[in-house]
C-alpha cells in the first residue's frame, strides 16, 4: 500500500514536470546573467537518502488562473552529501519545495520524513487565501502521504538575490506509524500463512521482530531558517 500511494506522487510530479523546464539542461542560457543560484543544505547525522523536489509558477500567469498550478521550472533530483544547488532566473513565483528523507532496515522497518515549503499556494495547489507577513511551519498530518510531516507556508517565492540558501534538520523525533504498518504486516502475515501467488519466507521472522512485524515510522524535517523568508 505504501508503494501504491508513493506511485501515484511520482505519478503527479511527472505530470507537473511536462509543462515545465528542467532546471538541470542548457535551456537557461539566456538567462544567464538574471539568474539567482538556490543552495539546499540537510543535517543529516545518520545518513538518509535525501531527494528533493521545486516546482514554481510565475506569480502573474498564476493569478491570472488560480485554478490550475502550471509550473514552468522544476528540479528534481536526489541529494549527495547532504547539499545541492541549482540555478534559477530571478522573478516573483508560486510553488513549492519538497525535501524528502528515507532509510531501510532490512527485514525490520522504514523511517521517512517530509518538509514541503508552499509559496502562495495550499496543499492542493490553488492560491493561498491567507496572506503570510512570514513563513509559519507546523506538524500535521498529511491525508496524501498518510504521514506525519512538516509543513510550511510563504508568501510568494520573490527570487531577487544572487544567492538564496535553505536550511535543513533531520530530527530525531520519530512518530510510530499504524496507518502504514497494519497494511504491511497483513500483507507479511498473509504471504506467510496464506496461500497467494507466492511464499514470502521471511514474513515470519518480521511478525517475531516487533508486534506487527515489518513497520513504518515517520520522521519530521525542521526548515532551519525559515525566519530569512
Amino acid at each position: 500500500m505504501k508503494s501504491f500511494f508513493y506511485i501515484l506522487i511520482i505519478i503527479n510530479l511527472n505530470c507537473l514536470s511536462r509543462t515545465a523546464t528542467s532546471l538541470k539542461n542548457n535551456s537557461l542560457k539566456k538567462f544567464e546573467s538574471n539568474l539567482s543560484k538556490i543552495s539546499i543544505n540537510v543535517n543529516n547525522p545518520d545518513n538518509f537518502k535525501l531527494y528533493l523536489d521545486f516546482y514554481i509558477q510565475d506569480k502573474d500567469s498564476f493569478y491570472k488562473n488560480e485554478s490550475q498550478f502550471l509550473p514552468i521550472y522544476y528540479f528534481s533530483e536526489t541529494i549527495t552529501d547532504n547539499k545541492i544547488s541549482f540555478r534559477v532566473p530571478k522573478g516573483k513565483y508560486v510553488g513549492f519545495l519538497q525535501i524528502s528523507s528515507r532509510k531501510q532496515y532490512p527485514l525490520f522497518k522504514t523511517v521517512s520524513g517530509s518538509q514541503i515549503i508552499y509559496f502562495g499556494i495550499d496543499e492542493n495547489h490553488k492560491k493561498n487565501i491567507v496572506n503570510f507577513n512570514k513563513c509559519e511551519q507546523s506538524l500535521v498530518e498529511s491525508s496524501t502521504m498518510f504521514k506525519s510531516i512538516k509543513r510550511t507556508y510563504c508568501n510568494f517565492f520573490n527570487i531577487e538575490n544572487e544567492e538564496i540558501d535553505f536550511k535543513f534538520s533531520l530530527t530525531n523525533k520519530i512518530f510510530f506509524n499504524l496507518g502504514k504498518t497494519i497494511p504491511q504486516s497483513w500483507f507479511s502475515f498473509s504471504y506467510a500463512f496464506l496461500q497467494g501467488p507466492q511464499q514470502y519466507p521471511y514474513a515470519l521472522f518480521l511478525l517475531i521482530q516487533v508486534p506487527f512485524g515489518f513497520y513504518s515510522e515517520d520522521q519530521l524535517i525542521d526548515f532551519d531558517n525559515l525566519e530569512e523568508f
